[in-house]
């Protein structure tokens, strides 16, 4: 939707037909995209290759209009939100637009920023009062994604991949898929990617916008949820995911917004 003319915010959940591509024309300015749950992977049209995974943030600043390609390997169901401010406002309002191309960074949420997200998640308010509404909450998240990933990066040294290190974390990455509670062990894991502990740990972080430890959390909810969904009580679903109860009840309800028993319920 269209908050403003300088504002706009695309938001909710779709469960993309497996192997499906999207492209979209960016206008300049920036693009902030959370994804909540799911994953994908993106091109941005100059042959830089990205994969993502909820629950991540990824930042795109360009002074110019560029193209952003999306691929959905799997089918899982995607939540997300996605809002993009005109090169004017960012200039005027956030921070000036510097250099060519299209400038990305990616890390996973703060709280903070996941609790504005669902906010602006919730049925909109009438009128201008709701467009008023999802303006103030619109730019906040920018203020603070920007200064999460400005500040973060600044003094931070990169962390820089060759196409054969890209393999051995996508394969990672499936392994842990695959098995989500297999990957309490870095060292092991690492000697399984044939990477150092620190180049894993960093690269996946800079390849997938979040650490190895939250995409096996979420990967580990995400099953629990399906396994609900079809019918499990709380207490297996807790037990499969390697969570006391009292634990599972708290993650699972900071990750998607409600307790876990309401599943339970449906599927009864």
């Amino acid at each position: 939707m269209s908050v403003s003319p300088q504002m706009r915010i695309a938001a909710g959940t779709f469960t993309p037909d497996e192997g499906a591509t999207d492209s979209e024309a960016v206008p300049p300015g920036l693009k902030l995209a959370f994804l909540l749950e799911g994953m994908l992977d993106l091109n941005l049209g100059d042959g830089r290759a990205l994969s993502i995974a909820g629950r991540s943030l990824s930042l795109f600043l360009g002074r110019g209009e560029w193209r952003l390609d999306h691929y959905f390997p799997t089918q899982p169901t995607l939540r997300y939100l996605t809002l993009h401010l005109d090169a004017d406002m960012v200039e005027d309002v956030l921070m000036p637009l510097r250099g060519d191309g299209v400038d990305y960074k990616s890390a996973a949420p703060s709280p903070a920023m996941e609790a504005l997200v669902r906010q602006m998640l919730l049925p909109p308010l009438p009128g201008i009062a709701g467009r008023l509404y999802l303006a103030g909450k619109g730019l906040e998240l920018a203020g603070l994604a920007l200064d999460k990933l400005y500040r973060q990066r600044s003094s931070a040294s990169p962390c820089l991949l060759s196409p054969a290190e890209v393999q051995r974390l996508r394969q990672l990455r499936e392994l842990l898929d695959a098995n989500p509670l297999a990957g309490n062990n870095l060292a092991q894991l690492a000697r399984l990617a044939a990477l150092n502990q620190r180049k894993m740990t960093d690269g996946f972080r800079q390849l997938f916008g979040c650490t190895i430890a939250e995409h096996i959390r979420n990967r580990r909810l995400v099953a629990a949820r399906n396994m609900l969904e079809q019918g499990a009580s709380v207490t297996q679903a807790a037990d499969a995911a390697g969570y006391t109860l009292a634990h599972f009840t708290h993650a699972f309800r900071r990750h998607f917004g409600f307790n876990p028993g309401r599943l339970c319920l449906k599927a009864c």
